[in-house]
C-alpha cells in the first residue's frame, strides 16, 4: 500500500499512470474530479508531497482527447 511505503524513512517520489482526473492537475481543460482522486489528494497532503509536473500538463493524447493522468509527486527536499 502506498501509505506503508511513504511511512518508511527517506525521501519519496510517487509516480504513475493514476488514470484519475482532478482540476488540481488537469486544469480547466478537464474539470472532472474522480472521487478516488480525493483519496490520493489526502495522501499527498498528509505526506507533504508536491506535484512536479506543470499544472495542466498533457500526459495522454488519444482519440482526439487530451488529459493528465500520469502524475508525479515528491518531497519538498527533492
Amino acid at each position: 500500500m502506498l501509505m506503508d511505503l511513504l511511512e518508511q524513512e527517506g525521501d519519496h517520489i510517487v509516480l504513475g499512470d493514476f488514470n484519475l482526473h482532478h482540476p488540481l492537475w488537469c486544469g480547466i481543460r478537464n474539470p472532472t474530479a474522480h472521487k478516488v482522486a480525493d483519496q490520493l489528494l489526502d495522501i499527498i497532503h498528509s505526506y507533504e508531497l508536491n506535484p512536479t509536473l506543470p499544472h495542466g500538463s498533457i500526459t495522454r493524447r488519444a482519440k482526439g482527447l487530451e488529459s493528465t493522468i500520469d502524475l508525479v509527486f515528491m518531497n519538498p527536499t527533492l
